[in-house]
C-alpha cells in the first residue's frame, strides 16, 4: 500500500489482497476446521495440566496450543475463540494484533480475558509506535537496520524517517499499532488488573524467552514492545 499510485490503484491492492488472504482461510477452514480443530484443542487439553495457547505462530512452541488462521488449528482472533471461560494459564501472540482494526483488538483482549484463568496472562508482542519512533528520532545506530530494511520496498533513492514509519504502519497488511499507554488503559477498561511492558529476559515464560531469542532477527526486537496483561 506504501508504493499506491493513486486512490483507484490503492483499491485495487486492498481488494487483491483481501481476496487472496480470504480464499487461503477458506481453505485451511475446508481441511482443518471444525472436527480436525476440535479434535486437536481436545487432544491438547486433556493431556497438559498448564494450558497454555500461542496464537499466530510461525513457530510453534513445545507445551503450547500453536494456533494459525492459515495452518493446522485455524482460530480467528476477530471472532468468539472456541473455549470455554478460565481455560488458559497464558496465552502469547508474537506480531499478530497490529493487522487487525483497532475494534478487534479490543474484542481480542476481551476474549483473552474470558478465556484466562485467575492471574492468567496475556503476553502480546508487537511493533511498537513509541520504539518506532524512538528509533527514527533518537537512535542513529539502530536506525541504520531499519534504513537498510526499508531499501527492500522503495525505489526513492533515499530513506527518510517518514519512508520508515509508513512501511511499519502501513505495509504487511497493518491494520492498528499501539504503545504502552493505549494497551495500559484498554487492559484496565475490560477488567485486567495489572499492565507491564517486560524486556525478553523479563518475560516469565521460559519457552516464550527462547522462542523470541532463537527466532526472531534483531530488527524484530528492536521494534517489538512486549506487554503482559495479567487477569
Amino acid at each position: 500500500m506504501i508504493n499506491s499510485k493513486n486512490e483507484l490503484h490503492f483499491i485495487f491492492l486492498t481488494f487483491r489482497s483481501f481476496i487472496s488472504f480470504n480464499v487461503k482461510k477458506i481453505f485451511f477452514w475446508f481441511f482443518n476446521g471444525h472436527f480436525f480443530k476440535k479434535k486437536k484443542i481436545h487432544e491438547y487439553l486433556n493431556s497438559n495440566n498448564k494450558k497454555k495457547l500461542h496464537l499466530g505462530f510461525t513457530k510453534k512452541i513445545d507445551g503450547f496450543l500453536n494456533s494459525q488462521i492459515l495452518g493446522e488449528v485455524p482460530l480467528d482472533v476477530t471472532r468468539k475463540l472456541p473455549f470455554k471461560d478460565d481455560t488458559f494459564d497464558t496465552i502469547y501472540s508474537s506480531h499478530l494484533i497490529e493487522h487487525i482494526h483497532r475494534k478487534q483488538i479490543e474484542f481480542f483482549l476481551m476474549e483473552s480475558y474470558r478465556i484466562l484463568k485467575k492471574d492468567g496472562m496475556n503476553i502480546i508482542s508487537t511493533p511498537s509506535v513509541h520504539k518506532i519512533f524512538d528509533i527514527c528520532f533518537k537512535s542513529s545506530d539502530k536506525k541504520k537496520i531499519f534504513t537498510e530494511f526499508s531499501k527492500k520496498f522503495y525505489d526513492d533513492g533515499g530513506i527518510s524517517n517518514s519512508h520508515i514509519i509508513n512501511l511499519s504502519m502501513r505495509a504487511f497488511g497493518h491494520r492498528f499499532l499501539i504503545e504502552r499507554e493505549y494497551i495500559k488503559d484498554l487492559s484496565k477498561r475490560i477488567g485486567y488488573r495489572k499492565c507491564s511492558e517486560l524486556s525478553i529476559n523479563e518475560i516469565p515464560d521460559e519457552k516464550i524467552r527462547a522462542y523470541i531469542k532463537k527466532h526472531k532477527p534483531k530488527r524484530w526486537i528492536l521494534e517489538t514492545s512486549n506487554f503482559m496483561i495479567q487477569k
